[in-house]
């Protein structure tokens, strides 16, 4: 490695992980680290990084753009970092250069990668032309947003759902909110029933409140096609969907596989206790696209919000030349699912409850959350 005044750390995506990093070096972290030499830089291929804790409540109608939003340039000049908007489309870890769409390389010394994962759509004929996917956000919100002028202008709007985790029917239930009853709206899901990670007690609330919005509920239903006006399930039942939106299993993108990094079975960036690559360890990874496999943990933004004090920690003492710390993560983590309405239920365990005391504490977190991200010397 080159010398301190030298040396260059960059950070691959906006994600919350890297986001929370960024603010706590704008606090002073390099200089009570004394490493102030460092080049910090921030590579994006986005401006405006979303929340996703805000997501739905967006959709719903209860929050504007910006509010959910972080302003990834404020940010990284709070930080003291560059930033670069471009698209990875690839790492050299023979020569430490990361390499983006515009054609250049950009060498480093030490790499963090925190770019989140993308709904899978490739093993659904049709998908990748008919179908929305949840994440990149700026997609889903794109199409939202054209769902939203259709229904102004009087247009037939008729919409699917695939996918019946926590994501797919706070989604469901979210549109339910803003586009009233007068939409047929459908969720489809190849499991027995919504939410199968959760405990009974909170898939049957669910279940109660997508009855009550009139939110078609197909269990054991796995889409075999998706057209523009309907989506067909593998038994050849059909379901009218003018906006098909994908909320399945996370995926990733090809290239870390491709570039040499240890990946596991379904291409995640295998890291170790200190969010090392398993196989690079000037490589670190957070947030969805890192798998830990000795303490496997869902993909979730709870999880990459908590590792972003070990990830900077542990970039700043391999900087240093010193010993890193493990990151032990919880063993559960409390979901708050939106209803759509302003209430929440949460689920923990076995545990439940539903209320709309638990939105405004949910809001709460998530606005206090979002101050510390705006770029301001904030508590």
């Amino acid at each position: 490695m080159s010398n301190s005044a030298e040396r260059t750390v960059i950070l691959l995506g906006g994600g919350h992980a890297h986001a929370l990093c960024l603010r706590e070096l704008g606090l002073g972290r390099l200089r009570s680290a004394n490493l102030v030499g460092t080049r910090i830089v921030l590579v994006s291929d986005v401006t405006d990084a979303p929340y996703s804790g805000m997501l739905p409540g967006l959709i719903a109608g209860h929050y504007t753009y910006d509010e959910v939003h972080i302003d990834l340039p404020r940010l990284a000049k709070f930080a003291g970092a560059e930033l670069i908007l471009a698209k990875c489309e690839g790492v050299d870890l023979s020569k430490k250069e990361v390499l983006l769409d515009n054609g250049k390389k950009l060498p480093f010394d030490i790499l963090s990668i925190n770019i989140g994962s993308t709904p899978s759509q490739i093993v659904i004929p049709g998908a990748d032309r008919y179908a929305t996917p949840a994440k990149p956000v700026s997609g889903l919100l794109s199409s939202w947003e054209s769902l939203l002028r259709e229904v102004k202008d009087g247009r037939r709007v008729e919409v699917a759902i695939v996918g019946g985790g926590a994501g797919g029917v706070e989604l469901a239930l979210s549109m339910r909110k803003r586009l009233g009853r007068s939409i047929p709206i459908n969720l489809l899901t190849q499991d027995h029933d919504i939410l199968v990670s959760h405990n009974p007690k909170v898939r049957g609330i669910l279940r109660q409140a997508l009855s009550a919005g009139e939110i078609g509920v197909r269990n054991s239903t796995k889409v075999q096609e998706i057209y523009p006006d309907k989506v067909v399930d593998s038994l050849g039942n059909e379901y009218s969907s003018t906006h098909t939106f994908l909320v399945t299993t996370a995926t990733t993108p090809s290239w870390p596989k491709e570039s040499g990094l240890a990946v596991d079975s379904a291409g995640f960036i295998e890291v170790n206790s200190q969010l090392q690559s398993t196989s690079h360890p000037f490589v670190f990874a957070a947030g969805d696209i890192a798998s830990m496999s000795a303490a496997p943990r869902p993909k979730s933004g709870v999880f990459a919000v908590r590792q972003a004090k070990p990830l900077l920690n542990n970039i700043l003492a391999m900087l240093n030349g010193m010993p890193l710390t493990p990151y032990r993560p919880q063993v559960r983590a409390l979901s708050l699912i939106g209803t759509g309405d302003k209430s929440a239920v949460a689920s923990w365990g076995s545990f439940s409850w539903h209320s709309r005391t638990l939105w405004l504490l949910k809001e709460w977190i998530d606005r206090r959350f979002m101050k510390k991200l705006s770029g301001r010397n904030s508590s």
